[in-house]
């Protein structure tokens, strides 16, 4: 409305401008003066229609004005029911963002304290890692430098197996050596003890296929002799003699032989004697 009532006075004071500007015109020029009434005349008709115009806007104008009014007091009953029926939604609302926003906080500060002890648990972990990874960073050392001894034991084994096994290899050979030497050595002995029995049979007078009884110890030459006497001359035929065979044996040699071969044990060692000497069990 007031745009209109500005552009209406704009166009009066144009219209009043521009009749002023002609009139001075004309009157200066010297213009007859039915060319100045003609133009007052046209310019008076404009006039009246500009005041028409502007009349007729001026009525629209308050038309309009008249039914701005009506629709703002439309609005403004509007708005205060709106505002009557809003206030307890807002009131409404504003108690469900409050306990929203508490619940949010209390969320928060739960997920706060929840953070806090994740941290701290964390941490902990992460300190008993670092500790757990040292322990086994040092147990790690320790079984490296184990292990690197006990490669070196092992080396030393190996040195002293193959140093073992020339050894044994050296002793099968002495060994064998003295397995020979010992089989001379029993040869040898054999051979003496022949010579030797030999040289005492010769001594004794003993024939070919008797035995020298003073082998059995205790039994000297005065009993050696009386039992060749009594014809027995081998090792065999005192071990088999039973104890009734020595007592009649000891009649008739007048002597103690069957006292002392029990006493003495001469049948035991005529017999140890005798398989000694041909390997025949009695």
């Amino acid at each position: 409305m007031i745009y209109l009532i500005g552009e209406m006075l704009l166009l009066l004071l144009i219209a009043a401008a521009i009749g002023f500007v002609a009139a001075w015109v004309l009157r200066g020029l010297g213009q007859s003066r039915a060319l100045g009434e003609a133009a007052a005349a046209l310019w008076s008709q404009r006039l009246s229609a500009a005041e028409a115009e502007y009349e007729a806007k001026s009525l629209a104008a308050e038309a309009a004005n008249a039914r701005l009014r009506a629709d703002l007091h439309a609005a403004q009953t509007r708005v205060g029911t709106l505002e009557n029926d809003g206030g307890k939604r807002v009131a409404d609302m504003e108690a469900v963002l409050k306990a929203q926003v508490r619940a949010a906080e209390a969320l928060a500060a739960e997920r706060t304290q929840a953070l806090e002890q994740l941290r701290i648990a964390f941490s902990t972990a992460n300190e008993e890692s670092r500790h757990r990874i040292a322990a086994a960073d040092a147990e790690a050392h320790r079984l490296a430098a184990e292990l690197e001894e006990a490669v070196k034991e092992a080396e030393r084994v190996r040195a002293e197996q193959a140093r073992l096994a020339e050894l044994e290899s050296d002793l099968a050979a002495r060994q064998e050596s003295v397995d020979a030497l010992q089989r001379r050595i029993a040869e040898l002995e054999s051979s003496i003890q022949t010579a030797v029995s030999t040289s005492r049979r010769a001594k004794a007078g003993l024939a070919p296929g008797e035995d020298d009884l003073q082998q059995i110890p205790g039994l000297g030459p005065v009993m050696a002799k009386a039992l060749r006497a009594q014809g027995i001359v081998t090792f065999r035929a005192i071990a088999v003699m039973t104890p009734d065979e020595a007592s009649a044996l000891g009649l008739r040699m007048g002597n103690t032989f069957a006292e002392r071969a029990r006493r003495d044990d001469w049948f035991g060692k005529a017999r140890a004697l005798h398989e000694a000497q041909t390997g025949e069990t009695l």
